[in-house]
């Protein structure tokens, strides 16, 4: 195992403040250096399936892994409106398929005085689709689709970018218990820089259950399947089970059918196989510790980092034996928090689920050294350019990075590009 198994614990989330996960009571007692943690990592690559996976789930992971990386047409249900990039690996490429890259996703909206936000469906909104597709499909179709097929509606007040975000150690993410955000949110109450991390709640589209969303920029989506089926629809325009309505682009919706192929374009297994990628792939190799990184970790910890981007998480009980009960290291809560007034420009000032403006979720760092401009939209580029961009409950810790020597924010920066 390349994590370190945590034998019953199944329903605790636990993060490093010092060098241990402690068990909460009711469970086994368990304590896991972080040393270990990082040693049993190494070896991994980036792109790597889990380590220790079946024949069989290598099988399921490669076929995934394949379709996740062709290039896609109508034949496929390529979408009459769709990002214009044909395939998901163009977006997902740095270092390694699977990764992030500079391509951003356009979103707009209306936000009103009162701050509730209007995602202008009715326009086509929240997100761009700028090209289109036309199959074989009725005479009353377009022999072409307009370029672009769908712009900024003129009423819409905010315009925001999204760089695409590496998929690495997914599964992981998927499989923390829903118990395990709410403690951490019920936690951070008690934090006395001002960090009040929430649960975006938000309705699992597999279920119709609302629970604690963990994916994306708000933390906005529950499960994988509606993480990979969301993209589908948005970036390839391509409809599946779950989301098996056409994009309008520009909210017409006259042609939104010409893409060739009936709803949903495509079906359940196939939609699978893009899971099983994504499920599968391994968390990012984290480099090793020099004198200076350790440095760095310690003031991470002592200037209040890591009360948001929490070390250390424990999965819940999974079918896959890589994913059962096992402590990862993610460096996020990924709970939403007030990133301070919008003027800061911080946050993407739109609203989804239960995280309005001005909140984000935590973003991971680990990998961080994979991805060449950080924060959400690439502005922050370095570790201290990223800094600079924390306000609202990051504020106190952002002050205390200011405040370091050259040399110590060197240290920080280095230990981050570690994970």
């Amino acid at each position: 195992m390349h994590w370190a198994r945590l034998g019953t614990l199944g329903l605790l989330g636990a993060w490093l403040s010092g060098c241990t996960i402690e068990a909460s009571p009711g469970f086994e007692d368990v304590s896991v250096s972080q040393k270990q943690l990082r040693e049993a990592a190494t070896g991994m690559e980036f792109g790597d399936p889990l380590p220790g996976l079946t024949p069989a789930l290598i099988r399921r992971f490669e076929r995934g892994r394949t379709l996740f990386s062709a290039i896609l047409d109508s034949s496929d249900g390529l979408g009459y409106a769709y990002s214009g990039l044909p395939s998901c690996s163009i977006c997902h490429s740095t270092p390694v398929t699977g990764g992030s890259s500079g391509i951003q996703q356009r979103r707009f909206g209306f936000l009103a005085p009162d701050g509730s936000f209007d995602p202008l469906l009715d326009e086509g909104g929240p997100s761009i689709q700028g090209s289109g597709v036309v199959g074989p499909r009725g005479h009353d179709c377009p022999a072409a689709p307009p370029s672009p097929l769908e712009d900024v509606p003129v009423d819409a007040n905010v315009l925001a970018f999204r760089r695409s975000t590496p998929l690495f150690g997914l599964g992981l993410v998927e499989a923390i218990p829903d118990e395990t955000l709410e403690l951490l949110a019920r936690s951070e109450l008690r934090n006395r820089d001002g960090v009040r991390g929430r649960v975006n709640h938000v309705k699992d589209a597999t279920t119709g259950r609302r629970r604690p969303g963990r994916f994306g920029l708000k933390s906005q989506v529950v499960t994988l399947t509606e993480f990979v089926s969301t993209a589908l629809l948005n970036e390839l325009g391509i409809t599946t089970p779950l989301f098996p309505e056409e994009n309008c682009p520009g909210g017409d919706c006259r042609f939104a059918d010409c893409d060739g192929i009936p709803n949903p374009d495509m079906g359940a297994e196939r939609v699978s196989r893009f899971v099983d990628y994504v499920r599968l792939l391994s968390p990012p190799p984290p480099r090793a510790l020099t004198a200076t990184a350790r440095q760095g970790e310690r003031l991470f910890q002592g200037i209040g980092c890591a009360a948001c981007h929490v070390p250390t998480l424990v999965t819940g009980e999974s079918s896959i034996a890589e994913i059962d009960r096992v402590a990862f290291h993610p460096y996020s809560d990924f709970l939403v928090h007030d990133m301070g007034p919008s003027n800061l420009g911080s946050a993407d000032l739109t609203t989804q689920g239960q995280a309005p403006a001005q909140y984000v979720r935590t973003a991971p760092l680990w990998g961080a050294n994979s991805i060449a401009e950080l924060f959400h939209d690439g502005r922050g580029g370095d570790v201290p350019g990223a800094v600079f961009w924390h306000g609202g409950e990051a504020q106190v810790a952002r002050d205390r990075f200011e405040a370091l020597s050259s040399d110590e924010q060197a240290a920080v920066a280095e230990f981050v590009l570690s994970l």
